[in-house]
Parts: C-alpha cells; structure tokens; sequence
C-alpha cells in the first residue's frame, strides 16, 4: 500500500540548549513545548512531503543549499502516517552534498522528545534547587571550601556587661556584728550547706577594715578564701551589701541576629544565614568557647536571642551562660539549658595579708601582762636579797642564794618577752592564700563575651553563586522538584543517583535519560532568559 509522504522538517538556529544536555528547557504541556518550537521567529525553514524519517538513522537530506543551514542548530520532524509525535534533535553537522542538497547530521534530544512521555519516579535526589528556602529549611552540609573566619564582638541590645563591675566576697567563718567579731551559724547557701559566709565589700578599705578587725580580735583564721565577684552576686539589704544567700538571680540579655555587616555582598540563598557560614560564638578568652548556630534558636519577637548569666558564689566560683529556647532546651531559663551552655570557674584567687606584730601582740596580750608583773616582782625580789646579805648572820646563807637566783631568772624571762616584742615588730605583714593573676582579668576581659562570626565577603559570593546555580545538596529519596508543583518559576537544577523513569520510552534513550539526570542538568522555564542566573529564583 502506498503512503504518501507527507512527514514535515522543522530547522531552526538559536535554540539556546545543546547536546551536552548542562541545560534544557521546561513546558509545562506538550502544546506549550510545540507552540515555541514551531512557531520561533528563528525558522530557517519549514519542509514538508518528505518519506518516513527515521529518528535513529542521525541524518537527513534536505534540498537546501549549505549556506542556508550555517547557523541551524535545532531540528524537529514529524512523521504523520506513523508515530504523528514530534521527536527534537540537536545539529551536529552539516555537509555540502551538491548546490541544491544538504545532508544534515542529528542526534536526538531524548530530554525534550520523550518529555511528556516518561515521568521519574522517586529516587535518591542528590541536589536540586529547594522546594522552601527559610532560614534553617536546608541544612544538609555541602563540604564547600569556607577561607578563614572574621569575628566582631557583639553587645547585648539591652545593655550592660553582667562582669562589668567587681566586688570583693571574703569567704569567714566569722562576721562582724556591731563593733564585735561573732561566729556565723551555719546555712544552706544555693543549696548547699556551708559554714562559710561570704561578705562583699564594694571597695579595698572596706575589706581591709574587715581582716584588720579581725586581726585585732585574733580572728585572722576565720578567713577561709577571697575573690572577686560581679555586682549581680550581692544585693542591698537595709542599706547593707551582702551576698545572695538563694539561688542568684539570673542576668539576662538578648543579642540581635546579625548574619552577616552591611558591607557584605547581597545574600540571595538563605541556606547562608546557617551554620558553618555565619554562628555566634561565647568565649571566655581562656580556650573555653561555645558555638551557636541562628538557625536553632526559638527567638523573640523582635528576633533577638537570649542568654542568661548566673554565678555560684564559693571558694571556687562558677559562672555559666545558657541560651534560651535553644535546641529545644532552655525554655523560660530552666536548667536543661546548661547543655547547652558554657561553664567557666578558673578566676583569680585574691591574696591578703595580716599584721605579723598586731597579731602576735593581740594573741600574746596575757603574756605581756604577766611580763609586767614580773618586772614589779623582781624589783622586791632585789630589795629582800640585798636585806639578807646585810642580815647574814641572822639567819640561814641558802635563803640568800635562792632570792638572788630567782631575781635573775625573773629578770632573764622578761628580757627574753622584752626581746620577742621586738623581733615580732620586725617581721613584715604575713600573707594568706597566694593568690593568682590572669592576664584576661587584668585587662577587665574576664567573662562571656559573644562574637559574631562570619565567612569572608569573596567566599560569601562564590557560594552564594554556586547556591544560585546549582540548589542545595538534598540527599533524599523523593520526586525531584521540577516534576511537582514545588518547582522553582525560573530555573531549577536536579542531579539523581539511580535515576528511574517509567514511560514509553525506547530502552536506550531511557539509558541516556536517567545517565543526564544523574550527571545533574538545569530546566529553564523561560527560554529567552536560558543561563541568566540573575533572575528571582525564590520560591513561590
């Protein structure tokens, strides 16, 4: 039975995609993929009454002369007695036959040809460009190159610095009530119980009054350790400063988020404003850090962050900080927010020192006195010694030795107490607990201190270019995207591992398919606008 021929060639230029397969282009029907190839203002020409054109054969002839194929590139053919489907090709060569024919060389675009005729299925979706791009929505890490890290000290958007004013805490077993020196009864202090109470003083002299009342009273062991701690570890009471004897008081401040400074390039992917590209980071400065990562935090209404800071006050002293609503710990500041938190308890033990002659003097008072009296003894001791040597005769010689004996050893016990107050005036001042320096304390850094921390400027654009590009490492078995109303509107970029489509399609360019899927390509919606990354890709 004879068929007409009656099969129509298609030869177009400027279709912006290639054998490559890097990009391609999306329709949404196969009216709308048709209606732009067959209607492009960039036909060369439209050939019809052509035999069976065979979509494997590669090539075909056209009685066209070769300067008018210079710049083909896209063909389309359609076989009307038979398939009637529009199969696409890429031009890969044109050779001159005579004057009036051309033979065209062809391989098929499996991509746009068998479109609408296959579907993939879910599969493990290494990348594509995401579906949501909040903050924190993507956070699959993607073992890009980052350069070195910038740091910028923040401050709290509520003010102060919880360190920044510094009390004395002398930790006695003794207090002063009045004009007198009393023993404290044990507490339970935070908690626990102690013997101990801590006394701040908000100033030098007022601590050194207190060691030197207690020098006099010769109290000077009741001092069990000094140190230094912040103003929130005491209140006023009755116009008295003292310790907290509860749980202290929890300081808190709130931090604004700020990803990256102003001068930065324009952030574009918000998968940026995560971790490891921009954190916050609390320090002490003594190799004890924490980092926190924005995207973990539940914030507060002006999306702020917040910290608490609290103290336990003892010969050790500890200080922490916790975030609030971090992680899902922390809320409303209970403790769970330690896990989280940062732990520092290394400050400085202050040394004093005590009057070495006071406080001999003091405790040796009743020795003093009895000395005194000695002198007074000795002096009548002499003066009936002196009465028997004028009397011998009268009585017995031994009674004269033994006046005179015990005169000079009256005498010698009190140059030798005479003798020990001098040498006692002498030595200098004794000092209690050595103490300890710190380089940070010294320079008033001692403390939490929050530093923002960011990538450089030129990585923060090389990524945020390769986001652009190529979407986000996704790692999923899912749908790609670009299949689901979950597409982005101008471009989206999709790389499988195992790719499977299921359709009508010949085994081999099924082959091929999953093959481009699973090297990666990018669908354009628009093919105006084909390799123009400076479109709004944000998700719709």
């Amino acid at each position: 039975m004879y068929i007409a021929p009656n099969s129509e060639i298609y030869l177009l230029r400027n279709i912006p995609i290639h054998g490559d397969y890097e990009h391609t282009l999306w329709f949404n029907t196969p009216a709308e993929q048709e209606q732009y190839f067959l209607n492009n203002p960039f036909i060369i020409a439209h050939l019809t009454d052509y035999s069976y054109l065979r979509y494997k054969e590669n090539w075909i002839s056209v009685e066209l002369p070769i300067e008018k194929l210079t710049y083909c590139n896209y063909i389309a053919f359609r076989n009307f007695s038979f398939e009637n489907k529009l199969f696409y090709a890429f031009v890969t060569d044109i050779e001159y036959i005579n004057n009036k024919t051309t033979k065209i060389h062809y391989e098929l675009d499996v991509i746009q040809t068998w479109l609408f005729d296959s579907r993939i299925e879910q599969c493990f979706v290494a990348r594509e460009h995401s579906a949501t791009d909040g903050i924190g929505d993507n956070l699959i890490p993607e073992n890009l190159e980052l350069g070195e890290y910038i740091y910028q000290e923040t401050s709290a958007l509520n003010g102060g610095n919880p360190f920044g004013e510094w009390y004395i805490f002398i930790g006695s077993t003794v207090e002063k009530n009045g004009d007198a020196y009393t023993n404290v009864q044990g507490n339970i202090y935070q908690g626990l119980y102690s013997g101990v109470k801590w006394i701040p003083f908000s100033t030098a002299a007022e601590a050194n009054s207190f060691i030197e009342g207690l020098t006099e009273d010769q109290k000077t062991s009741a001092i069990i350790a000094i140190v230094m701690l912040p103003y929130f570890c005491a209140h006023t009471v009755d116009g008295k400063l003292v310790a907290y004897d509860d749980v202290l008081p929890m300081e808190s401040r709130n931090y604004e988020v700020k990803y990256f400074p102003e001068n930065y390039p324009i952030i574009r992917n918000n998968k940026l404003k995560t971790a490891p590209y921009t954190q916050l980071i609390v320090t002490d400065f003594q190799g004890h850090s924490a980092e926190y990562d924005y995207e973990y935090f539940d914030r507060n209404n002006d999306g702020s962050i917040n910290f608490l800071t609290f103290a336990a006050v003892s010969s050790v002293p500890q200080f922490a900080v916790q975030p609030t609503d971090y992680k899902g710990c922390g809320k409303a500041g209970t403790s769970d927010g330690l896990f989280q938190g940062l732990l520092i308890s290394d400050i400085p033990q202050c040394a004093f020192t005590i009057d070495s002659y006071r406080a001999w003097l003091a405790m040796a008072s009743t020795q003093v006195g009895f000395a005194t009296d000695m002198i007074s003894g000795i002096s009548g001791a002499v003066t009936g010694a002196a009465r028997a040597i004028s009397g011998v005769a009268l009585g017995d010689g031994g009674d004269v030795v033994g006046g005179i004996n015990s005169a000079i050893s009256s005498a010698g016990n009190v140059a030798k107490t005479v003798a020990n107050l001098y040498d006692r005036s002498k030595q200098p001042p004794q000092a209690k607990s050595i103490g300890g320096g710190s380089i940070v304390f010294q320079r008033g850094a001692y403390g939490f201190h929050f530093l923002r921390t960011y990538i450089r400027p030129e990585f923060v654009k090389i990524i945020d270019d390769y986001f652009t590009m190529y979407g986000y490492q996704t790692n999923r078995v899912k749908t790609p995207n670009i299949f689901t109303p979950n597409r982005r509107p101008k471009f989206n970029y999709i790389k499988t591992i195992g790719c499977i489509i299921i359709g009508s399609v010949p085994i081999d360019d099924e082959r091929k398919i999953c093959a481009i899927f699973d090297r990666g390509i990018t669908f354009w919606s628009d093919p105006t606008r084909v390799g123009d990354y400076t479109q709004d890709n944000s998700p719709v």
